[in-house]
């Protein structure tokens, strides 16, 4: 049952990524740095968690497309009819998204709740399935921190209007590990991103689709690239991408 109380602010430092298809990684790296502070408000039940229903065998960078019910904690915020970021179902009331997708780029204001929406158990854009399940936002809880001038704490809950109920192919994902030697145990492994990002191609796509990308720690991300990772991680983060070079980049601060 919802408390009353208000929703606690994530205490976290992160670094975002312009494209899409970056965006959901992020959500799922990020996860694990709310879990003790969200445990107050009883947002997230273990045992309920949902599970990847395939096995991903292929680490091509532009990806594959997705099946029904692979994702099911994945979601999308639409503001009206624009898809504008994915988002990750962390309970019954809760899902986690980027910050800056609560505002508008062009005008750094941010986004009129009553015209967001967040969809779930949506497979193409264009088309919901019997399952597809439509929520208004009732709350928006950006990290206090957040600017839009940085990437920096880019991350935010939204409260929906009503609970989720629970399916095969609706549930909320897994909270991970947050301790600091995490990225020591995942470093060198393949991580999956899930998301309507931009292909190789630099289209939109409107099918979901996956990919997979080799986690690498902070240190090995700048030496990659110097000029251009230097200025958007820090120490204490680690990022995901390409085994031929960090292509698509995603990190975060645990």
């Amino acid at each position: 049952m919802l408390t009353s109380r208000t929703v606690p602010s994530v205490v976290s430092q992160v670094s975002g990524f312009p494209s899409r298809v970056g965006t959901f990684l992020l959500l799922l790296v990020i996860a694990a740095q709310l879990a003790s502070s969200l445990d107050e408000t009883k947002i997230y039940r273990d045992g309920v968690c949902g599970a990847v229903q395939l096995t991903l065998d292929t680490r091509i960078a532009g990806g594959n497309a997705a099946e029904e019910g692979d994702w099911p904690w994945h979601g999308a915020l639409f503001f009206g009819k624009d898809y504008k970021c994915g988002c990750s179902l962390i309970s019954e009331w809760f899902v986690l998204t980027a910050g800056h997708c609560l505002f508008n780029p062009d005008t750094g204001y941010r986004f009129d709740i009553k015209r967001l929406r967040v969809v779930l158990g949506l497979l193409d854009l264009n088309q919901h399935q019997s399952h597809t399940r439509e929520f208004q936002v009732k709350e928006i809880n950006v990290y206090p921190k957040f600017t839009t001038e940085s990437h920096k704490h880019d991350l935010a809950l939204l409260l929906l209007n009503e609970a989720v109920e629970f399916s095969e192919k609706i549930r909320p994902i897994k909270i991970i590990d947050s301790k600091p030697t995490f990225i020591e145990k995942v470093a060198g492994n393949y991580g999956t991103v899930v998301g309507w990002g931009f292909t190789e191609e630099a289209k939109v796509s409107n099918q979901l689709r996956t990919a997979q990308m080799l986690i690498a720690r902070y240190a090995d991300c700048v030496e990659s690239n110097p000029d251009l990772f230097g200025q958007l991680i820090h120490n204490g983060m680690y990022c995901a991408g390409a085994e031929n070079g960090v292509k698509s980049l995603v990190s975060a601060k645990f």
